[in-house]
């Protein structure tokens, strides 16, 4: 048999008089908690304790874990506090980034004075009270582009003039300078951000009174009321204009594939494809209803008689042939691509149509507070 010091090791260690004095004090006045073996721990602690027990010690799960939470979040309670439609679709905007951009105007135009704002499918351009003319917003994309431009990159030309207009459609822009000159860029795919050879000798020799600028096309009326029309027009054919029309219009209203024209006799004309746009009610035509005013949206017209009533036909969709209640004498109006909004003479403004991107949430500014533009 061995020796008792060999079967017991911690018999060999020995102490000096602090070391043991400093042992028999703790143990005198220090609680110790009992020291369990492995198998003790184990057996006291559950299943669940020790998977949480490990779960905790990985810091990259405890990430993942959260990251997952966050993204139910966003997908189910993000969804119920700000409902979308899933079958929603808006062709103008593929492939246009995300931006930021779109509210951001230049602060220049605001200290100008602003004299005019025409917006395209993801830019705005405005004419100052100075004649100089600024462009916010993001790039569209372009298709076919042939030779076109940023929207951005406004022509040296454009700088040195004096515009008294501008007009976006949904690619491209045009100004009209003092002095009766088009100017154009953007998207021309159809050169519908240039002047045709035949229109230039017009404009020599014609005072325009209205630029027209729509999706692929581009529109000139003079003050003798002939309207010329260019770009792409093989598809709608918006550019037929019957002859006894032609030097009797006073305003026109276009479209994508449509236009509205006003005639000096208070009735209205329409042209481009067969659609709920061309059905315009029959007291309209026949002189029987005298219109001052017109505009249009996507699929739809809204038109103002010399008793200050409202007139509204075509397309039924986001709801936009519900006139809002009339708050006063209908001083302006505007049309956008499926809305339209009115002015009244209290500076009180209506706005009506579709809502997918907020455009119906008026600022409180807005709502609350008249003014005069």
């Amino acid at each position: 048999m061995k020796p008792k010091m060999e079967r017991e090791p911690d018999l060999k260690q020995s102490r000096g008089v602090w070391a043991s004095f400093v042992s028999m004090f703790r143990r005198l006045f220090v609680r110790e908690k009992p020291q369990l073996s492995v198998l003790e721990e184990e057996a006291l602690m559950t299943p669940a304790k020790m998977v949480l027990r490990n779960f905790l010690r990985h810091k990259l799960g405890i990430i993942g874990l959260v990251g997952f939470i966050c993204i139910l979040a966003f997908s189910f309670v993000g969804s119920y506090l700000r409902p979308i439609d899933l079958s929603h679709t808006e062709t103008t905007l593929r492939n246009i980034r995300p931006g930021i951009n779109y509210l951001k105007y230049p602060k220049a135009l605001v200290q100008e004075g602003v004299k005019q704002i025409s917006s395209g499918v993801s830019f705005s351009v405005g004419l100052s009270e100075a004649g100089k003319v600024y462009v916010w917003g993001t790039q569209p994309t372009y298709l076919l582009e042939g030779y076109s431009t940023s929207v951005f990159d406004i022509p040296a030309e454009v700088k040195a003039a004096n515009i008294v207009q501008v007009v976006a459609g949904d690619r491209h822009i045009l100004a009209l300078d003092d002095k009766g000159k088009i100017h154009g860029w953007g998207l021309n795919n159809f050169q519908q951000a240039e002047v045709p050879i035949n229109l230039q000798s017009k404009l020599n020799s014609k005072q325009v009174k209205d630029i027209i600028a729509s999706e692929l096309y581009a529109a000139v009326l003079f003050a003798d009321g002939e309207l010329y029309v260019w770009g792409s027009v093989m598809a709608n054919r918006v550019d037929l204009i019957p002859a006894e029309v032609q030097g009797r219009i006073v305003k026109v209203a276009a479209s994508s594939n449509n236009m509205a024209l006003l005639l000096d006799d208070g009735t209205i004309h329409t042209t481009g494809i067969e659609n709920a746009f061309r059905r315009v009610p029959p007291e309209l035509q026949d002189g029987s209803v005298k219109i001052v005013d017109l505009i249009s949206s996507y699929r739809a017209v809204l038109a103002l008689d010399d008793q200050g009533e409202l007139h509204v036909w075509g397309d039924t969709e986001y709801e936009i042939l519900r006139l809002p209640e009339k708050q006063g004498k209908v001083k302006q109006m505007l049309g956008g691509k499926n809305n339209m909004a009115l002015l009244f003479d209290n500076g009180q403004v209506a706005f009506w149509g579709a809502n997918h991107y907020g455009q119906l949430e008026m600022p409180a500014a807005l709502s609350s507070k008249p003014g005069d533009r």
